[in-house]
């Protein structure tokens, strides 16, 4: 199998997930209501634009602060709430897929 066909699998069997379907589902309801949808598309460019910008220290902080309060705040939504839960919860599951890959590789290496 090559490397292609390998991430193809893994991506399958990651959207084959009850994690993947909790987040899809959350995203669903969120797209499909254009006020939250709106929120939600804010809130992810402030977050991007935190992690690309060449930001002073303060104005890292106070974005920071910001983006700690949108969250808060968009946490009472219900829809919200459950879109950010499940984002942490696949998220979560990527991070341990990414890791057991890199422990994977590290033991190769030392063989």
């Amino acid at each position: 199998m090559d490397v292609n066909s390998a991430i193809r699998a893994l991506t399958d069997a990651l959207k084959n997930t009850r994690e993947f379907a909790e987040l899809s589902s959350a995203y669903n309801a969120v797209s499909g209501n254009p006020t939250l949808r709106k929120q939600l598309n804010d809130f992810n460019a402030k977050q991007e634009r935190a992690y690309s910008s060449q930001l002073t220290q303060s104005q890292a902080e106070q974005l920071i602060n910001e983006l700690n309060n949108d969250y808060a705040l968009l946490s009472k939504t219900p829809q919200l709430k459950a879109y950010f839960n499940a984002s942490d919860t696949f998220g979560e599951l990527m991070g341990n897929a990414i890791e057991a890959v890199r422990q994977n590789i590290e033991r190769a290496i030392n063989n």
